[in-house]
């Protein structure tokens, strides 16, 4: 036998085994269902004068495969005030239990009963009393507008038929109208009676009917009415007032600080040499970028604490160190450097190039950002215990947060079986709810609209705003003029660490606006500053300028990808829906 054979029949094996599996499917799923139906669900709908209904509903069920224990049913309470069961009794099975419970949503009545197995035919009558379900469309009218079927029910329905009695004999009158058409409007034992029928009803498809009359009761006037009916609305509404409240408090009590500092005032030529970039940084932002990082590293080498070398060919920085570092960092305090300066110094020599220095300054970030506001704290710029409060903010927002929907949850499903009681909670739990979400964002407006910083702390960020402000729009040709009067090249590399942290892919345009200017006065390149291949070589300054943008590019090219693989995001999606009418619901046996 070849082996084209022994294909065949394998794959004529395979062919009938799944052609079995197929046909044994259905019958297997079968077994393990439960197959009911709904010939006829009978309502009958009172209207009584004192604003209530009293619905009686009738619903068949037809039992056709299966062993059945329960049948549930449930209607939406949403535009209701209450449902009170009156009655529950059922033909063609033995009731065991009755069990019902509410949420602010919904009712549900569970009947559990002996076995029941099939073919078998029951019927389920269900009385109770509906509050608030009578509406007032006008001042001469009443209404009733109620879904006598759901839109939950899983079947279809054989047969629906709808009474709805009113008092007294109101059919030939003006303000009398219904919806749909009726099969009957008759009068006898003082109400008038519209009779609605429909017959086939689909699975999952509603049967709803509306009833105008003379006004007959008159609502009373419910103060809670707007909390109850409109719980989002009412929601969203104490959120938008305790944010609008928080911003007008803000407003006048939590800027910055007035100070007498005029705009205008700095000088290009006086430099501010009291803060480091670090400082600068965190001052201006209340944190540390990874430019803030690279910033400092620049202001420690032009001050000789450390040597840059660029490859051009590797489009990488490297970080040396200088004839000095190691005096420095055994003896920092000689030199004036503060403890957060000797970390991040400590930090390049140790890394050696700017891949595995941003990767290492993650792990110092928070250590780093703590010593530099300790340090503005201590110059009198920051309030102390401000991050102290804003942690405690923090929390108290967070709990009375997780309280409130651990409250509103416990309320929603939860409500007494009292018809006070339940309106009460109606009314609460918007309220509660709303009042929960309102600490996000006033906690937000609090953690970042309201500012640590002392009058001191407002006049030095002002001062540095202005004075980045002068020197990133500073002109070419004033250029020439403020390196003359100046005496002194180096006064451009002063400025390049806060150019490089307060506008860090602005640079480029930057380095090359002095390029010219300073060539014609002088003609220098830094000693912090080297390009692998080139050593032993002075670099004239458009050639130094050059390198150095190719090298900061870079190392802005490293932050950019560090930054895209740790972002990321998703779109948002939500929607509301409108349903007419009350009651409705469905029902489920099992």
């Amino acid at each position: 036998m070849n082996s084209n054979s022994v294909k065949i029949k394998f794959l004529i094996l395979f062919i009938a085994f799944v052609s079995m599996v197929l046909l044994f499917q259905p019958a297997s799923s079968q077994l393990q269902s439960k197959v009911y139906e709904v010939p006829l669900i009978s309502v009958d709908i009172e209207v009584c004068a004192d604003g209530t209904l009293i619905v009686s509903e009738n619903i068949t069920i037809k039992y056709v495969y299966g062993t059945f224990t329960f049948f549930e049913r449930w209607i939406p309470l949403w535009g209701l005030d209450y449902i009170e069961f009156l009655s529950v009794d059922a033909e063609g099975v033995s009731i065991t239990n009755v069990r019902t419970s509410y949420t602010l949503s919904r009712l549900t009545l569970t009947v559990y009963y002996h076995d029941v197995l099939s073919p078998h035919k029951a019927t389920f009558m269900f009385k109770y009393r509906v509050y608030g379900a009578l509406n007032s469309p006008s001042s001469l009218q009443n209404s009733v507008d109620w879904n006598a079927v759901g839109t939950d029910w899983e079947v279809p329905i054989g047969l629906v038929t709808v009474m709805v009695r009113v008092p007294g004999n109101v059919a030939g009158s003006d303000l009398f109208s219904v919806s749909p058409n009726p099969v009957e409007i008759s009068y006898s034992n003082g109400y008038t009676n519209v009779l609605f029928t429909y017959q086939s009803l689909p699975a999952r498809t509603g049967y709803r009917v509306v009833v105008f009359f003379p006004r007959i009761y008159e609502p009373k006037p419910d103060s809670l009415r707007i909390l109850k009916n409109y719980p989002a609305e009412s929601a969203l509404t104490i959120i938008m007032l305790s944010t609008l409240i928080m911003l007008v408090f803000w407003f006048f009590k939590g800027r910055m600080p007035k100070t007498d500092f005029e705009i205008g005032s700095v000088s290009l030529l006086t430099q501010p040499l009291t803060l480091s970039p670090l400082e600068v940084s965190y001052l201006l932002n209340r944190g540390l970028s990874y430019e803030a990082a690279l910033s400092e590293l620049f202001e420690l080498a032009r001050r000789g604490f450390l040597d840059i070398e660029y490859d051009r060919e590797k489009k990488n920085a490297y970080f040396k160190s200088s004839s000095r570092t190691d005096d420095v960092l055994k003896n920092f305090g000689r030199y004036g450097l503060k403890p957060f300066e000797v970390e991040i110094l400590r930090l390049a020599v140790s890394s050696g190039d700017v891949k595995k220095f941003i990767a290492l300054f993650d792990d110092v970030r928070m250590d780093v950002e703590s010593k530099v506001e300790a340090e503005l704290t201590r110059m009198g710029y920051f309030k102390s215990g401000f991050k102290r409060r804003r942690t405690l903010t923090i929390y108290i927002c967070g709990a009375t947060f997780i309280a409130t929907l651990i409250i509103g949850f416990y309320i929603f499903n939860s409500p007494p079986p009292n018809l006070w009681l339940f309106s009460v909670y109606r009314a609460l739990y918007p309220l509660i709810i709303g009042f929960g979400l309102s600490f996000i964002p006033v906690g937000l407006i609090y953690l970042h609209l309201f500012t640590p910083y002392t009058v001191d702390g407002a006049k030095a960020y002002r001062y540095w705003k202005e004075y980045l402000d002068s020197v990133l729009n500073i002109k070419e040709n004033e250029i020439e003029n403020i390196v003359k009067e100046a005496g002194e090249p180096r006064l451009f590399e002063s400025y390049l660490p806060y150019v490089l942290l307060y506008r860090p892919f602005y640079v480029t345009t930057w380095l090359y606006r002095w390029s010219i200017p300073v060539t014609r006065v002088y003609r220098y390149s830094p000693s912090w500053f080297h390009v692998k291949g080139y050593e032993g070589i002075q670099l004239d300054f458009p050639s130094f300028v050059s390198a150095l943008n190719s090298s900061i590019e870079s190392m802005l090219g490293v932050i950019q990808s560090r930054v895209s693989i740790a972002t990321g995001g998703g779109p948002f999606v939500g929607g509301f829906g409108i349903r007419g009418g009350l009651g409705g619901g469905g029902g489920r046996v099992g």
